[in-house]
């Protein structure tokens, strides 16, 4: 390779160079700043949910257990469907509407057991947590769903009052926590559900009881109703599944505020993606930059003065050895750069769809 006259050239503050001091050199005089390779970004979370999270028309975003009744009865078709594989969807659609943060919980009753005399003790005493409360989330929870079935006797008022003690320290800013009972039939197991609800609802959380009665007769609704009642709730019937899924649902507001939601919250996205992969295509491109133009720069300056007789050529080759061990560390440093804000996007991202999945289930089918 020829040299030019107006190569560049070290400044001559040395006789001669180790390689160390070559390559301390050549970067003092020729080497080109990083740390604007590493731009600064911001990444944003979702919007703010278009108005407060409600349950059964009631404000609600603490915290809540939902209890399925898997007694006997449960087992039962309709319209074709059996009504605890009801139960089960509309349970994960209240989990995927729950407002981020809310604490939930699932128990199942009367799943233990079958509803034969022979069995009952075994049966009433079949009351289980199965999931939670903890923060809303689904895939967990189908698993224990999946493997739920209905079988025996109806222990209301266990139920109601283990709800309850799951929630004594969940109460949050004000808002009680609440119990969301699906039920079709009424207490078998000798309890008192209208007392344990005022139990519940009258504890230090000052819980709420509500009761959603699923495919029950009109005399059934009405001792339900007392039983909501006595805990502070209401009381709502579900004649078939499409009527369950609507009343075990979270809302938030009307749909054009949900759309709305759902267009800012996509535009955020895209800005965050902006944002990131900006940032991350800059400092890949700006370092690449700075690897070229330093190796072109030291070949011309160790030509320069091998020819000048300043410096051997194995001098030069072992202060490149240097250099080339910078830039792989610099090439490093770039790539977890890149990939820290490739992670970032995707898990703040990920929670936005998260929200407004939430969000826009809430208007999905509606009666």
């Amino acid at each position: 390779m020829a040299i030019s006259a107006d190569a560049p050239t070290l400044s001559p503050k040395r006789t001669s160079w180790t390689s160390e001091e070559l390559y301390d050199d050549f970067l003092a005089e020729f080497g080109q700043g990083v740390e604007a390779c590493f731009s600064n970004y911001r990444l944003h979370g979702a919007p703010p949910l278009p108005g407060t999270p409600k349950v059964l028309g009631k404000p609600w975003s603490s915290a809540a257990v939902v209890a399925i009744d898997a007694s006997g009865s449960m087992q039962r078709h309709l319209d074709g469907t059996r009504k605890i594989m009801m139960a089960k969807t509309a349970v994960r659609q209240f989990v995927r509407s729950a407002p981020r943060g809310a604490q939930v919980g699932v128990l199942a009753f009367g799943h233990q057991g079958n509803n034969n005399e022979s069995e009952k003790a075994l049966s009433c005493a079949g009351i289980e947590m199965l999931s939670g409360p903890t923060p809303a989330t689904r895939k967990p929870l189908s698993k224990v769903l999946d493997s739920l079935q209905a079988k025996g006797w109806t222990p209301l008022a266990g139920a109601i009052m283990a709800a309850g003690q799951s929630l004594d320290s969940l109460a949050k800013d004000g808002q009680p926590p609440i119990v969301l009972v699906v039920s079709d039939g009424l207490e078998t197991c000798g309890g008192d559900p209208v007392a344990a609800a005022k139990t519940v609802h009258e504890s230090e959380s000052e819980t709420i009881v509500n009761i959603i009665g699923f495919d029950v007769s009109l005399p059934e609704r009405d001792v339900l109703a007392k039983v909501a009642q006595a805990g502070g709730g209401v009381f709502v019937h579900a004649a078939n599944e499409h009527e369950l899924a609507a009343h075990l649902r979270v809302t938030y507001v009307d749909r054009d505020g949900a759309q709305a939601y759902d267009a800012a919250a996509l535009k955020i996205k895209k800005e965050n993606t902006s944002q990131a992969m900006g940032a991350a295509n800059h400092a890949t491109t700006c370092v690449q930059d700075i690897v070229h133009h330093e190796s072109d720069q030291f070949l011309a300056v160790t030509q320069s003065m091998v020819n000048a007789g300043q410096i051997d050529a194995a001098t030069a080759l072992e202060a490149h050895g240097f250099l080339k061990g910078w830039h792989e560390e610099l090439e490093t440093e770039m790539h977890a750069f890149v990939d820290q804000a490739r992670a970032e996007l995707e898990r703040i991202n990920n929670r936005i769809d998260r929200d407004r999945r939430r969000v826009m289930s809430a208007y999905t089918d509606l009666p």
